[in-house]
């Protein structure tokens, strides 16, 4: 545990994190729209499944404008990819001259946006799919979809591949395309492990900002993983689950008996 928080107070940890507290603040104190319409529903209650996706779509682009959506999803992005994107930082900054630093991981960060700022789209339009044909089952159908992929072999192989660094000139209009290009090729493999982990949130309803909360710890963990043999193994939600409570466990066990 030392260690750990020993590795979060390096750089660039300290910035990024408080990036993503400052998100996560401004979420819980700003009144944003989100994509599905499950956070600003009907009556607040969600829809009773077996709807028409188009109903759906029109009932969210009433009830939230799409200027709304746009600044909801690019919040909750504040809020959760910043921890993700530590190591790139680094390999970007030790990769680059001291004087381009800056600019290096601003073509990072440029690449890596457009593409998750473009998922909005389609990961939108699933949760409004998932909600118009389950309804109130939209919400445990993500989560036990996103357990299982993050059990399955293609998901390791994915984790493991976005571990790689690509080499980044020193130099020149060279230098900004490496980073440019590492920014978008890591956010679509970022893309592609967390795709089902970020429909929980979107359609956790009135729990959306609790499971903002667990969807960003639960993808950190995963990508401080260190690659692994690609083959089905317990999902590091679930060993995160395990190993709070046994901490938890005997804490509880000597307040009662205390």
């Amino acid at each position: 545990m030392t260690g750990m928080i020993e590795h979060f107070r390096r750089p660039p940890w300290p910035a990024l994190l408080g990036v993503s507290a400052a998100g996560y603040v401004l979420w819980l104190l700003g009144s944003i729209g989100v994509l599905p319409a499950a956070v600003c529903g009907p009556g607040g209650g969600g829809w009773p499944g077996g709807v028409e996706l188009w109903e759906v779509v029109a009932a969210t682009l009433t009830l939230n404008s799409p200027g709304s959506l746009v600044t909801g999803w690019s919040m909750m992005l504040v809020a959760m990819m910043p921890p993700l994107v530590a190591a790139p930082i680094v390999h970007v900054q030790q990769s680059s001259l001291v004087r381009r630093r800056a600019r290096a991981v601003a073509g990072f960060l440029v690449g890596y946006s457009m593409v998750w700022l473009a998922m909005g789209v389609p990961l939108g339009l699933l949760a409004m799919q998932a909600q118009a044909a389950f309804g109130s089952l939209a919400f445990p159908l993500a989560v036990a979809v996103a357990l299982i992929w993050s059990a399955s072999p293609a998901h390791r192989r994915l984790l493991n591949r976005a571990h790689r660094l690509p080499p980044i000139s020193l130099f020149g209009m060279r230098a900004d395309g490496d980073c440019l290009v590492f920014g978008i090729d890591h956010g679509l493999l970022c893309a592609a492990t967390c795709w089902a982990w970020m429909l929980v949130p979107l359609l956790g309803g009135g729990w959306h900002f609790a499971a903002m909360l667990a969807t960003g710890t639960i993808l950190l963990a995963e990508r401080l993983s260190l690659p692994r043999t690609a083959q089905w193994r317990m999902p590091v939600a679930m060993a995160l689950a395990l190993r709070l409570r046994a901490h938890l466990f005997p804490l509880v066990l000597n307040r009662r008996h205390g």
